[in-house]
């Protein structure tokens, strides 16, 4: 198997896969990616892919991939989300846009509720336009870029997540109380639909092929892999989560070979022990958010889920990689989503041969 824009690729899925299987010893899943001399493209967000003419997104996305070294454990990709919340356009929700992404470059495509009662129907509807639009999408990348980078998943967030995009966050809570039997027959009818929307989006990029890719850089050749989350967590107890949110997430996780988990802020850090159980998650991504939360030292989660076994999403400049190489005992599931200050491919495989040591 080979891709234009990763020479090397053969190796790099070798590795993924036995770091699944928790057998990477010698250096840390390492994601490497330096700027060619003279590049400058910009980055085509995939928000965008409704509005715009393909052909010169598709351009656009080829300059951009070419442009950088995908050196280490690193492998070109490309998304195919068109809002946070792509999961719930296929379930018959709209959209509208508004606002900006956090790069500042697209706007964001915000879910309009629908589910009015739960007598609603929840289900995968590939006959929705929204289905239509991503498809449409997914083949045109792909009938261009096939061999020289991956078209990977949209954003999936089902369970609790999905709810809320389909219902509303006020009227879930409130549900949550006063209907819960209501609420957890949805949740199942979700969960059905996230196995039936991601076994079509996994025909659909060629997964079966090319392996499956995330938007978080982590890979597998032999299964899926993904990231779930729920952030909706943040909003209710450690015991509702175990009644209503963890079936889900144990479910969806169940159709993964390999998962990273997205931690979303303070108040979802309390379901940290439960998410643990889970044993398809092997790595936890902590995101703080904004204000004070995002200048605290949070060494001391890192240390917790180094604890419970699993392992960390980490950036950091060469000597903090090597810090953080050695102080953890779940090690073997640490992934360097991006090393700071190699500026070639040489510094990257001495930088790399270093952690060997």
């Amino acid at each position: 198997m080979e891709l234009e824009f990763k020479p090397d690729f053969e190796q790099a899925r070798q590795r993924w896969d036995r770091y699944w299987q928790g057998e990477i010893t010698d250096h840390p899943m390492t994601r490497i990616i330096i700027r060619k001399p003279g590049k400058n493209p910009v980055y085509p967000h995939p928000y965008n892919l409704p509005r715009r003419p393909l052909e010169p997104m598709i351009d656009q996305a080829l300059e951009w991939a070419e442009s950088f070294e995908w050196l280490g454990d690193a492998i070109p990709g490309y998304s195919m989300s068109f809002a946070p919340d792509h999961f719930s356009l296929l379930l018959g929700s709209d959209m509208v846009y508004s606002g900006s992404t956090d790069s500042g470059d697209a706007e964001t495509g915000w879910i309009v509720p629908f589910l009015k009662d739960y007598d609603q129907e929840i289900r995968f509807r590939p006959d929705c336009l929204w289905w239509e639009k991503t498809v449409e999408c997914i083949r045109a990348f792909r009938r261009r870029c096939d061999g020289k980078m991956i078209i990977y998943w949209p954003h999936f967030q089902g369970g609790l997540d999905a709810l809320a995009a389909i219902r509303g966050p006020q009227e879930l809570l409130l549900d949550l109380v006063l209907c819960p039997d209501d609420v957890k027959r949805a949740l199942r009818q979700i969960d059905r639909a996230i196995d039936d929307a991601r076994r079509a989006m996994a025909a659909e990029i060629g997964t079966a092929e090319f392996g499956c890719l995330t938007r978080h850089g982590t890979y597998s050749a032999t299964g899926l892999t993904d990231v779930p989350q729920c952030d909706f967590s943040a909003m209710i107890s450690p015991e509702m989560f175990q009644e209503f949110g963890l079936p889900s997430l144990k479910h969806e996780c169940d159709m993964l070979a390999g998962v990273v988990y997205h931690l979303d802020g303070p108040a979802a850090i309390k379901h940290l022990p439960s998410i643990a159980e889970i044993e398809k998650i092997k790595m936890i991504q902590w995101v703080p958010g904004p204000g004070e939360a995002a200048k605290k030292d949070w060494t001391s989660l890192f240390e917790q889920i180094d604890d419970l076994g699993l392992g960390n999403l980490h950036g950091g400049n060469r000597d903090t990689v090597k810090q953080l190489w050695q102080k953890y005992r779940s090690r073997r599931y640490l992934y360097i989503h991006n090393v700071y200050g190699i500026t070639c491919r040489q510094e990257a495989g001495d930088f790399l041969d270093e952690l060997m040591f």
